[in-house]
């Protein structure tokens, strides 16, 4: 479709749209019952310059939505390091020992920078996947609460794809595809573990180089359970390296041999699969 914005503003062609009713926009769209309310109840959905009505037919030339309703979040103020980012999607690298969201503590979370570095531009970041406190790379906000349940779909249906390099122990040559069953630690909260009863989890793993000692590989995420590739890659013999639950210590690399590397997503204004990459810990690179 062809779009521009204005502030808080998206302005759409019309002419452009597969759609031809608001109600089809918004059920194909805005996901969110509550948004979808919200639009038109309080008229942050224009049909040229009136107010746009459910049922209304997109006869006009430009379809006109607020996309920045939330109030913007003063956060904390630290350089982030932006990957990626257009009207309504936001990519940043997260550093080692750094949480997504907050736990209760008082410690600053990644949320906090992102929402400190989008305060000027009006609005807040919601983050879509979460990485844990320990693994660094890519990471996905949504800038626009109004499309966050389109990208909270995307993830749900894996439209919305991660891949991640990982340095793990020992030699691993050949292509594998892990599927074990993942769920809690009776015995250690902060512990998953390898388990009849857990939930389906499936990861890809594509050797990139062998050494003596340890491999980097390339891992895909075929589904999202907690510490996934750790308890996969320790549960068939190459756990990862400075890994303080699973794997190994090491003065190989160092921080955590998990990297967020590769975030591929469907992008429903430019309607076209996006793929974004982040760079190495150079201690890795310099290994490939």
């Amino acid at each position: 479709m062809k779009y521009r914005s204005d502030n808080n503003m998206l302005i759409i062609d019309i002419d452009s749209l597969h759609t031809t009713t608001v109600d089809e926009f918004l059920d194909t769209y805005i996901l969110s019952r509550k948004y979808r309310h919200l639009l038109i109840q309080n008229k942050w959905l224009y049909i040229d310059e009136r107010p746009a009505r459910r049922g209304d037919v997109l006869d006009g030339v430009s379809l006109k939505i607020m996309i920045y309703p939330d109030e913007p979040v003063l956060g904390y103020k630290e350089d982030v390091e932006v990957i990626y980012e257009d009207e309504i999607c936001l990519v940043v690298y997260k550093r080692a020992g750094l949480l997504v969201h907050g736990d209760g503590s008082d410690e600053v979370t990644l949320s906090d920078i992102v929402n400190a570095y989008l305060y000027d531009k009006g609005t807040k970041g919601i983050a879509i996947h979460r990485l844990d406190k320990d693994t660094q790379g890519l990471v996905f906000f949504s800038k626009s609460a109004i499309f966050q349940s389109y990208f909270d779909k995307e993830l749900a249906y894996k439209r919305l794809k991660r891949n991640y390099i990982a340095v793990c122990a020992g030699k691993l040559k050949d292509k594998m595809t892990i599927e074990r069953p993942i769920g809690k630690d009776r015995h250690d909260s902060k512990r998953q573990v390898i388990t009849k009863n857990g939930q389906p989890a499936k990861t890809i793993v594509t050797p990139l180089v062998s050494y003596e000692d340890y491999s980097i590989v390339d891992c895909e995420l075929k589904t999202g359970r907690i510490h996934q590739i750790r308890v996969h890659m320790a549960a068939i013999g190459h756990p990862l390296l400075n890994d303080r639950l699973y794997g190994i210590d090491t003065d190989i690399i160092a921080e955590m041999g998990l990297v967020a590397d590769r975030l591929s997503f469907y992008h429903p204004l430019k309607e076209e699969f996006i793929t974004v990459k982040g760079k190495l810990p150079k201690d890795i690179e310099d290994k490939l």
